[in-house]
């Protein structure tokens, strides 16, 4: 029974042998289109890797160009604001210097305390006309940084520190 069992396993491993022989190439052409469909699947998978990642390329370079445009903006808005604040400066100074005329001469024909009110205006206009200079000086030598303080001390000195003594050269408010 053993013999049987053996020569039944040889039979079994004989035809087994034969019929892989057979189908080996069958197997070998089967074997090369799985490669070759495993390359192009590789390829194709590629190609869509590299479109991803232009698509993705081309959305940050439009998105660096928009934030670069802002910023442009962003300049071009604070150098107009700057140039309108060097006009309003410049204009009040000038005004503030008629002011001081006008009160050197009032000083000259006046007497006693209205002599003394009219010294007390002439220095009060000159040291508002000091800090408003300083002010102007200012305006162009700050970084984008410190601009936001000086506006607003520039604003401070427009609007609240003004000496009684000289009139608004502007009608309306200085809020830009």
């Amino acid at each position: 029974m053993k013999a049987r069992w053996i020569a039944a396993f040889a039979l079994v491993v004989f035809t087994a042998g034969c019929h892989n022989a057979g189908g080996r190439s069958e197997q070998r052409s089967s074997l090369a289109d799985a490669e070759r469909r495993g390359a192009e699947a590789a390829r194709e998978l590629e190609h869509t890797s590299v479109r991803a990642a232009d698509r993705v390329l081309d959305e940050l370079q439009d998105g660096a160009e928009e934030v670069r445009r802002e910023r442009e903006d962003i300049a071009e808005a604070a150098a107009r604001e700057r140039g309108q604040y060097k006009r309003i400066l410049t204009k009040e100074i000038a005004s503030i210097d008629r002011r001081v005329g006008e009160l050197q001469q009032e000083l000259a024909r006046a007497t006693g305390t209205t002599k003394d009110t009219k010294e007390r205006d002439i220095s009060s206009a000159r040291g508002w006309r000091a800090r408003l200079k300083q002010d102007l000086d200012e305006v162009d030598r700050v970084d984008e940084d410190m601009w936001p303080g000086v506006k607003d001390r520039i604003d401070r000195d427009l609007e609240d520190e003004r000496p009684a003594s000289v009139p608004r050269s502007l009608e309306k408010s200085y809020a830009i």
